[in-house]
């Protein structure tokens, strides 16, 4: 053992890292195909999305308009972005100067972010129960599910899955044996500290990661070590140098049965009520998405629309029980996320939440079926297909759905015009970008950027 490991040490490299390559893809690459062919099917023509609405265009400013510093100083702040979020909005920057207004680019990288977010939830599950099977199906469930479907549509909402991602890494290097304590531990505190950078949300990973090296009995005392320091930093750059960089917030607010517009001053809780409601409200719409509207208020939902949450939740729960060595940090992800949620209910900032909840459920499943399989023999196999045949059919009728939402978000983007976006949006949208989308959508106007 002693001489094949310092045989692989020896090796140059570059060679090691193909070497480690070649296994994984040898071992998980079905999987992996059918997560990049499911993207490719479902999320191909964002690509070709023309990024005319408010949203996208604020995204296509960030670059022009903006040194990468003030991301981080909290200078580049406006009342359409009022949140600190500095590491995804570095990413807009660096690849504006690297590939300009090459719209198809934001989206491929936007979906390119999701692959990854998917394929690492993939690989916590199969760790986690050995199954590549429910590491499939956790993955593709979470990838498909109709709150992320603005990761990949809106340019800006890559904040949310590079959260996600930078997060995920850092529960499976957590996983890893303490052999380089400082390489690990810096790992660690990196992708933690970018999780958060990204998206505050991606702050609830500070709380899993060693929550689970904790559970699994390794070394946790340095990885909650990275975890702090992350955070401290975190805190040091936004409240320090920033100076908090929140400023009013004024919009559409779930409360109960009613929506109204609820603004908050630079208090940190002006409106208790508001954001005591927002926050319960994303963690139980979390496990049951149907129960509320894209701003939290209240709905009845049909009987067929809760089928599959009550059952996907009742799988979680088996693994919060039954698997807490796995499902507990999932959990932890659950909960501090919806916390996080306070200021804003919003249905696509649970994409973390969402994530977790998959993951867990295939964990409860792991543990139902051998348990079924223990008591029931042979007719475990029949048991198990018939879930895995309903399991597909979700998958596939998801699968449908998608590219529909992505073909209704191309039609109302397409009918914006970016000259009546502008005068709304004056510190938030790039003149020159105006001017470029005019004239690339066969829209031309002259006049447009210079009024």
């Amino acid at each position: 053992m002693r001489d094949s490991a310092s045989g692989e040490e020896g090796r140059p490299l570059n060679e090691r890292v193909a070497a480690a390559l070649q296994r994984a893809v040898g071992r998980h690459g079905l999987a992996l195909g059918a997560i990049l062919l499911v993207a490719a099917g479902v999320f191909g023509n964002a690509l070709f999305v023309h990024p005319l609405d408010p949203d996208n265009m604020v995204a296509l400013s960030v670059g022009p308009l903006h040194h990468p510093w003030d991301y981080f100083s909290g200078a580049a702040h406006t009342l359409r972005r009022p949140f600190y979020r500095p590491a995804a909005e570095l990413t807009l920057w660096l690849q504006y100067h690297v590939l300009h207004l090459q719209t198809h680019s934001y989206f491929a990288v936007n979906i390119g972010i999701w692959v990854v977010c998917a394929w690492l939830s993939y690989a916590y599950v199969a760790v986690a129960t050995g199954s590549r099977v429910l590491g499939s199906l956790a993955a593709l469930a979470a990838m498909l599910d109709g709150r992320a479907i603005l990761a990949t549509l809106w340019i800006l909402e890559r904040q949310s899955t590079i959260a996600l991602a930078c997060g995920l890494g850092a529960l499976l290097l957590a996983l890893v044996p303490m052999r380089r304590r400082r390489l690990l531990g810096a790992s660690i505190f990196a992708l933690l500290l970018v999780a958060a950078l990204a998206k505050e949300f991606g702050l609830a990973f500070a709380v899993a990661v060693p929550l689970l090296a904790y559970l699994q009995r390794l070394d946790w005392k340095p990885v909650a070590v990275a975890a702090a320091a992350a955070v401290g930093l975190y805190a040091v750059l936004r409240f320090g140098v920033a100076g908090g960089a929140a400023g009013q917030l004024c919009d559409q607010m779930g409360y109960f049965r009613h929506t109204r517009t609820v603004c908050y001053s630079q208090t940190p809780f002006s409106n208790v009520k508001q954001q005591v409601y927002n926050a319960v409200a994303s963690f139980v719409g979390t496990f049951l998405p149907p129960l509320f509207n894209p701003d939290g208020g209240l709905l009845t939902p049909s009987v067929r629309g809760l089928v599959v949450p009550v059952i996907v939740s009742a799988a979680a729960v088996v693994g919060f029980v039954r698997r807490p060595r796995w499902s507990l940090p999932l959990l932890v992800l659950v909960a501090v996320n919806a916390l996080l949620n306070f200021v804003l209910y919003r249905s696509r900032n649970q994409v973390i939440g969402l994530t977790a909840l998959y993951a867990a459920a295939a964990i409860g499943l792991e543990w139902l079926y051998v348990r079924v399989a223990a008591q029931a023999g042979r007719r475990a196999f029949l048991v198990a297909g018939v879930g895995g045949a309903v399991a597909v059919f979700w998958l596939a009728e998801q699968a449908v759905l998608r590219p529909r939402t992505v073909q209704n978000f191309q039609r109302v983007a397409a009918a914006s015009d970016p000259c009546e976006v502008l005068p709304r949006f004056p510190k938030e949208i790039d003149r020159s970008v105006v001017r470029i989308l005019k004239e690339r959508y066969h829209r031309p106007d002259p006049g447009c950027a210079a009024r």
